[in-house]
């Protein structure tokens, strides 16, 4: 699973756990942490988005889909709707 250029693209599988990554680090942030565990998960925080980030490169997103994530169960080209996930 490595996402640089050139290297390996990323599958919206793969995005989409990752876009759930960060939604428990953002639950675990939100939680107020002691601020030296904040400290230490700054670097993977910032990591996690850069994922992200080409992920949303590559895959293009749209919509709904860059927060909510993918939707595996329907054919390509269907509308996206994962309200029952919660996000």
């Amino acid at each position: 699973m490595q996402y640089k250029e050139g290297v390996e693209a990323m599958t919206k599988a793969e995005y989409n756990q990752n876009l759930e990554r960060y939604h428990k680090a953002m639950d675990w942030y939100n939680s107020n942490p002691p601020r030296v565990k904040q400290e230490e998960f700054y670097g993977n925080f910032l990591n996690l988005l850069e994922i992200l980030k080409q992920g949303c490169n590559e895959l293009k997103p749209k919509g709904k889909e860059v927060l909510d994530g993918f939707d595996l169960d329907k054919p390509e080209g269907e509308q996206l709707s994962l309200q029952g996930q919660g996000r």
